[in-house]
């Protein structure tokens, strides 16, 4: 599944502006903003575990758990059917990064797959030119 970066703005929404809220409040705010997360009562969305997971992975949003994995860092337990318990009401927080923390991973990123595609074509290169007897 893509990821839906306006789904993603909707997921922190609750959370902007606030130290932290409690799972149970959390979601009620996503009820109040409107805020799909539900397939039908008690059933979590595939969309919202997908999207959940990677701002947690992220470490964007930060639940009562964070030495646990996926929705069980909330304090979820998640059946396979996606049914959703709540076993620890814990604060939730957002925690996002700065302007210039976000720049310099981003120009991280950029150097570093420049880095990599030389890598690629100055060893392609080496091949032709040993393959073409050149070098």
């Amino acid at each position: 599944m893509e990821l839906d970066k306006k789904y993603l703005k909707k997921l922190k929404l609750p959370l902007k502006g606030k130290l932290g809220l409690q799972v149970s409040q959390y979601f009620d705010q996503l009820e109040n903003k409107n805020i799909d997360y539900e397939e039908s009562k008690s059933r979590l969305s595939e969309k919202f575990i997908e999207h959940m997971n990677y701002l947690l992975r992220e470490g964007i949003i930060i639940g009562p758990h964070p030495e646990k994995t996926g929705l069980q860092s909330l304090g979820l337990q998640v059946g396979a059917n996606r049914n959703v318990n709540i076993i620890n009401n814990g604060l939730i927080r957002l925690v996002e990064p700065s302007k210039f923390i976000r720049l310099i991973l981003w120009i991280r990123d950029h150097i570093l797959l420049t880095i990599f595609t030389g890598i690629i074509i100055t060893t392609i290169s080496h091949f032709i030119l040993k393959a073409l007897n050149l070098d």
